[in-house]
């Protein structure tokens, strides 16, 4: 599973015009790499991606042992977009994906809210996508 983050809280609002290109041409590249990992996925191809951060590597217990997955069985995978308050950049993260090509036969697609005033136009976004593109897209409400 790759995992493709957007980060659109409203502290990030007071990026000057640099700061602001580099961070779109991050998710350019972002979008550009999930795009050929599914391609690569849809032909059964492993490919290496670039991992997404996380603040530390969890060990298993020393009794649990270690499982391999197997890839040849792998076809789905799950896109939870973190929405925040942000319509626009909603709408323009799941057309970027949905637009990529067998992205509606292999992803399935979540949309994480956490700003209760702007539940119903979070939502209506989502399903307005989810006409567009014929495919399902779940919203979890969250505070």
């Amino acid at each position: 599973v790759h995992l493709l983050s957007f980060e659109m809280s409203p502290e990030r609002e007071d990026l000057d015009s640099k700061q602001l290109r580099a961070r779109i041409d991050s998710l350019r590249a972002q979008a550009d790499e999930t795009r050929q990992l599914i391609a690569a996925m849809r032909r059964h191809a492993v490919v290496e991606a670039t991992p997404a951060p996380v603040a530390l590597p969890r060990r298993p217990p020393p009794s649990v042992k270690r499982m391999r997955a197997d890839t040849s069985k792998l076809h789905t995978v799950v896109l939870a977009v973190m929405a925040h308050d942000r319509e626009a950049s909603l709408r323009d993260c799941l057309r970027a994906v949905l637009t990529s090509s067998g992205a509606t036969q292999l992803l399935r697609v979540g949309v994480s809210m956490d700003a209760p005033y702007a539940y119903a136009a979070l939502r209506a976004e989502a399903q307005n996508a989810a006409k567009a593109y014929d495919v399902r897209i779940d919203c979890w409400e969250h505070a």
